[in-house]
């Protein structure tokens, strides 16, 4: 089909690289699209996001209804980003109060062509947001792939999605980019490793695989499966049944998701197959006990992971039947017909939630699961993705820049190797984000769900695990903010010390500095500590009890009666829990500091209110003024009446805490509830004052 004017023009050959960006979607560098710079149409020269193609969305409609393929694919892009905008507009209390004002619908502004993110074939809209000129809109990306026996495949590297991921050309498509990680990534090499100690045997072909205990120092090729329970029943391997497992299994009495999978193992021509409930005796607590504490090796040795990601039990499969995309054909000037689909968003662009509101990426025990993998072909609700060391690439040709939280770096270290332990810290710091906004069925998993990679890291950093920290840097691990759920693991089962995020349901940001973490320095001083554990045989395992042992400066905390009169009820209106501020004697207003509570039950409740409440300044940090020029900062930091002098402490984290119970021997117990930043004089008042100083024990 022929293009209409504007998108024949369309230099697909020399197309601009995609905007660079900063952490808020602003252009950051201003000379990377310069060769195709134009004013905006209104005599005002602006920073170009790419070349310049229509003049607004209104003008794509009106191309798409006089029957031009690519602007239609466009208008499919554009209107699928405004139901997603409309939706919040209704729906999403929080945008509604904080965000529609700021964040208003560009529908007048030029929109701008450029290459895909991470250079998959095809093209990326932008468009300036409405609300500044610095900053941007992604509407959508459009794929252009070709069959394979098209004249053009040698040019096009995609292929059109099927429909159903189980075919053939969607097997093809997997096996290729298994062959071509294994061929050409060497960082991805992996030879053949030791086989865990039961894994299922997958024939080439026929009805029967069976479960097999290799010799210790057996190797071969195998794959795991990633998957999630859910409810319904399906086969697993108990003490009863483990001689008939090993008998031989029928394939066709699998769940589909087993089914699929030795389909996948078959093609891929990995010859044994991991899956927890056939291959641990589900039944045995020392067998899984055993066998879980294991999982850094299985994950991390199998050739590769396969993760039913769209699954939400095991009858769903990996394989589905995918929603079709729209698509098209249209002629490019000079090289020939394509075809082309549309590419959503959430697949293609880096600040896209990692296949947010997947089933299995909800679950809590599979995120090591998939962390510790070497290669992971992800069975995902719209495309198959697959992943290795290289980054990720969809079907459709997406390339996210995915944060580095997967493990080869630290899998590949021994503790000589010269790479700052600040660099593994952050790497730890953004699992524990991700796995905060994870579920699991049974609250007392919360640490053992992630011990394979704690057992990682522990190698890494030579240190203790304490309960969920590290023992070489127990303040900065208790700096913790609570974001999210804010709400207890559980109300009757311990999970772990108030002062660890295993206690707590939501994300516990341990990176709570942020990127001028090399400012901050300790204030309190850890005395002692102690944790009893439920198995002596897994140290990153269950916990029944812990405390620890500070000295550092405290303050008494009072709350403050203090309101927003500028709120006008937007915080209730937006679903948020009321501010809570509390005072400390050297508070110079009754506004006060804010205090994040833990849990929303006890701010909504104000019951905190009536508490006995202290904080614990735990790190403050320095002012530094070549840092400061660096970042941007103004030299007014903080509170201070005059600018800081180099070392001075401008802010300090605190922890806040409540009295707990009075153990035997010991003085009266903290937990912690809460945290707060206090500034400049006020922090350092405290600091000063000798008599602040205690002893304290958290609980």
């Amino acid at each position: 089909m022929a293009l209409c004017e504007f998108c024949a023009r369309i230099p697909f050959d020399d197309l601009p690289q995609f905007p660079r960006h900063d952490s808020r979607y602003r252009i950051a560098d201003k000379t990377a699209l310069a060769k195709f710079g134009q004013d905006d149409g209104k005599g005002e020269p602006e920073h170009a996001l790419g070349f310049s193609w229509q003049e607004s969305l209104a003008a794509v409609e009106q191309s798409a209804k006089a029957g031009c393929p690519l602007c239609t694919l466009v208008q499919a892009g554009a209107e699928r980003w405004m139901r997603h905008y409309k939706d919040a507009e209704e729906n999403d209390d929080f945008f509604i109060e904080y965000g529609l004002d700021r964040q208003p619908i560009p529908h007048d502004q030029v929109l701008w062509v450029s290459k895909r993110y991470g250079g998959g074939d095809g093209l990326s809209v932008t468009v300036r947001n409405a609300d500044s000129k610095q900053s941007f809109v992604v509407i959508t990306s459009i794929s252009i792939s070709v069959p394979e026996d098209h004249p053009l495949s040698h040019r096009f590297k995609l292929r059109p999605i099927e429909q159903d991921s189980g075919s053939k050309e969607s097997l093809d498509v997997a096996a290729g980019w298994q062959e071509q990680c294994h061929q050409t990534h060497e960082d991805c090499a992996l030879v053949e490793t030791l086989l865990p100690s039961r894994v299922l045997e997958v024939p080439e072909s026929g009805d029967i695989i069976r479960l097999i205990e290799p010799k210790p120092g057996t190797v071969g090729r195998y794959a795991s499966l990633s998957h999630c329970w859910g409810s319904a029943k399906f086969l697993t391997t108990t003490r009863e049944t483990r001689e008939a497992r090993m008998a031989g299994i029928s394939v066709p009495a699998l769940p589909k998701t087993f089914r699929d999978a030795v389909a996948i193992a078959r093609r891929l021509s990995i010859r044994y197959l991991w899956i927890d409930s056939l291959c641990i005796c589900q039944d045995d607590r020392a067998d899984w006990a055993r066998e879980s504490a294991r999982m850094t090796a299985v994950y991390s040795g199998a050739h590769l992971v396969i993760a039913a990601t769209h699954a939400a039990d095991s009858s769903k499969g990996c394989f589905h039947s995918r929603v079709p995309r729209p698509t098209s054909k249209f002629t490019i000037p000079g090289v020939g017909e394509v075809y082309s689909q549309l590419v959503y968003n959430e697949s293609e662009f880096p600040w896209s939630h990692d296949f947010e509101g997947e089933p299995l990426t909800t679950r809590g025990w599979t995120l090591q699961e998939c962390e510790l993998a070497p290669r992971i072909l992800h069975y995902a609700s719209t495309q198959m993705h697959f992943q290795c060391c290289r980054g990720r690439v969809g079907e459709d040709g997406s390339r996210p820049e995915i944060a580095d939280t997967r493990l080869r770096n630290v899998r590949g270290r021994d503790l000589s190797t010269e790479v700052k332990v600040e660099e593994d810290r952050a790497l730890w710091g953004r699992l524990l984000w991700n796995y905060g906004q994870r579920k699991l069925s049974h609250a007392t998993d919360k640490l053992p769900a992630l011990s394979g990679l704690a057992s990682l890291f522990a190698r890494r950093f030579g240190a203790q695990y304490v309960a969920g920290l590290w023992s070489d840097a127990l303040i900065e691990c208790l700096c913790w903010q609570s974001i999210g759920d804010a709400a207890p693991m559980s109300l009757s089962e311990y999970t772990g010390p108030s002062w660890s995020w295993a206690s707590y349901a939501g994300v516990a940001a341990t990176t709570a500095f942020g990127l001028d973490g090399e400012l901050w320095s300790d204030v309190s001083r850890v005395e002692d500590w102690h944790v009893e554990l439920q198995n002596q045989e897994n140290p990153y395992g269950c916990v029944t009890s812990a405390w620890l042992r500070l000295h550092g400066p405290t303050a008494r905390l009072t709350p403050s009666n203090w309101t927003d009169e500028t709120d006008g009820g937007k915080r209730e209106r937006a679903g948020l829990p009321p501010d809570a501020r509390v005072c400390t004697k050297w508070s110079e207003t009754d506004k006060g500091d804010h205090v994040s509570i833990d849990h929303d039950s006890l701010r909504r409740s104000e019951e905190w209110r009536q508490w006995h409440l202290k904080v614990i300044l735990l790190a403050g940090k320095k002012y530094s003024a070549e840092l400061s020029s660096r970042w941007g900062v103004p030299d007014d930091e903080g509170d201070a009446e005059e600018p800081p002098q180099e070392g001075d402490i401008t802010l300090c984290y605190g922890l806040v805490v409540v009295p707990g119970t009075v153990g035997e021997g010991e003085s009266t117990c903290w937990k912690r509830i809460g945290w707060l930043f206090l500034e400049g004089k006020e922090a350092k008042k405290i600091l000063e004052d000798k008599e602040a100083w205690e002893t304290v024990t958290l609980i």
